[in-house]
């Protein structure tokens, strides 16, 4: 005998047709119809633990024309939308934890970006003043020195030109 029952999807959009023949379970779900070798997907677990009278929260009623049904009573479809409702609030709330964080870290890492390139601008001002005050001190010693050569050497014209270069 060939026994069919639809199942709802996870979510609730979507029916998945199980079937049974022999002892042979078939689903129309993605997760079984494309993998080969095929291996029971949650909605034939699902149907062979309530088939096996495994303690389940919804119950499966197998008709004579072969559909089945998830028959929940009204405290059960309360409390599945007050948890989904939960559960969405606080990945709404958890999203937003996130999105702030992501914001405040954006913020730290452009403030750390902006003061490494003010101490980086600094730190080249200064050398670039060091280096000129070393290029005017070396070109003093360099005049220096040929000036004290010029008077070592008695060279009057080389001194008057060195003096006269200031």
């Amino acid at each position: 005998m060939s026994r069919i029952a639809l199942v709802k999807s996870s979510n609730g959009k979507i029916d998945y047709v199980i079937s049974v023949r022999d002892d042979q379970w078939q689903c129309s779900c993605v997760g079984w119809t494309r993998h080969v070798p095929r291996k029971d997907c949650k909605h034939i677990r699902g149907c062979k633990d309530v088939s096996n009278e495994k303690k389940s929260k919804l119950t499966i009623n197998w008709t004579d024309y072969g559909l089945k049904h998830y028959v929940m009573n009204a405290e059960q479809r309360k409390a599945q939308a007050a948890k989904a409702a939960k559960e969405a609030r606080e990945r709404k709330k958890y999203e937003a934890q996130i999105a702030r964080r992501r914001i405040k870290d954006r913020k730290e890492a452009e403030a750390r970006a902006k003061k490494h390139v003010a101490e980086r601008l600094k730190r080249e001002a200064e050398e670039k003043v060091l280096a000129e005050k070393r290029a005017i001190e070396e070109k003093a010693a360099a005049k220096k020195k040929l000036l004290e050569d010029a008077e070592n050497n008695h060279d009057s014209r080389q001194r008057f030109r060195l003096l006269e270069m200031d």
